[in-house]
């Protein structure tokens, strides 16, 4: 040990049948079976792919201007200036809704003109949040599949014959 406990006593089982623990597969794999869970795995990860597609272009930010603060009595303009701020169409001018692409767009568009906060953001959106995630899916793809075709065991889920 590293901090200088002494460890306990190993115990050894005096029988192998006691030495032996049973390793069951998992309750999904015995109910549904490796074929069953491969074709689950592709459309779940057929699912992730769409709404991760949709996700980052939807809109993920969005910017108002309230203008009534503007104006007196809440903020310095005068009533009159009303009229004139309309006319400018200053609060659609200012609206803008942001996704998650033109977020990253623009990001490394800033990084590009040496902004290094902006690199590090850029980098931080495009391989934590979408590269990461996407990854994870795929392994579990990956996992789910090659459990699918490289399996030994025939048997498949509930439906299977047990043989002893």
């Amino acid at each position: 040990s590293a901090l200088g406990f002494p460890l306990p006593p190993e115990e050894r089982a005096q029988d192998d049948k006691a030495a032996r623990v049973e390793v069951r597969p998992p309750l999904l794999l015995r109910c549904l079976g490796k074929y069953l869970i491969a074709v689950v795995a592709t459309v779940l990860s057929a699912g992730f792919a769409y709404l991760l597609f949709l996700g980052v272009q939807r809109p993920v930010m969005a910017f108002r201007i309230n203008d009534r603060p503007l104006y007196k009595p809440y903020g310095p303009l005068p009533k009159e200036a009303k009229a004139a701020v309309d006319i400018l169409d200053v609060p659609n001018m200012l609206k803008s809704d942001v996704s998650v692409i033109q977020n990253i767009g623009a990001l490394v568009g800033w990084a590009v003109e040496g902004e290094a906060t902006s690199a590090l953001a850029s980098m931080m959106w495009a391989i934590f949040v979408l590269g990461f995630s996407t990854a994870d899916v795929l392994m579990l793809l990956i996992s789910a599949w090659r459990l699918c075709l490289n399996s030994t065991d025939q048997r498949e889920g509930l439906l299977a014959p047990r043989y002893p």
